[in-house]
């Protein structure tokens, strides 16, 4: 039944359409905003991988202290 119902959905015109309509406007929306806003973007990136590297760095030299050799 449900897959009778997804199939009736997907070929009903009016939904196709709704739903075309519905994606090129989300897909407008975000090329807006990646293009007003690439500059934080690429900023926030840069220091979100900084931090990570940092978190990374500190795991592994902690991991190195724990591990000594007799």
């Amino acid at each position: 039944m449900d897959l009778d119902w997804v199939l009736g959905v997907v070929a009903d015109g009016p939904t196709k359409t709704f739903a075309f309509r519905r994606l090129k406007y989300l897909t407008s929306k975000w090329n807006m905003y990646s293009l007003l806003n690439e500059n934080q973007e690429l900023a926030d990136m840069k220091v979100c991988l900084m931090d990570w590297f940092a978190l990374l760095g500190a795991y592994l030299v902690g991991k190195e202290r724990t591990t000594q050799v007799s």
